[in-house]
């Protein structure tokens, strides 16, 4: 993802809601890279970022009576 997927998405951005989504993954992703994942800081980090990026998604609306 590092070599092909994150130099293609950085050279040819998204757009709108996409573009946040994208970069709140790459963050993820690159923590996990670095590890940070196994000190409890840089989990709760990584939480912190996955309930940001799961907010921008289509199940996070709420739509009342349908």
């Amino acid at each position: 993802m590092e070599e092909i997927l994150f130099p293609f998405l950085d050279r040819n951005p998204l757009q709108a809601k996409k573009a946040k989504s994208y970069v709140l993954f790459k963050e993820i992703v690159l923590s996990y890279r670095r590890k940070e994942h196994l000190t409890d800081a840089g989990f709760n980090k990584i939480l912190g970022t996955r309930d940001q990026l799961r907010a921008l998604g289509k199940k996070a609306r709420t739509y009342g009576n349908r």
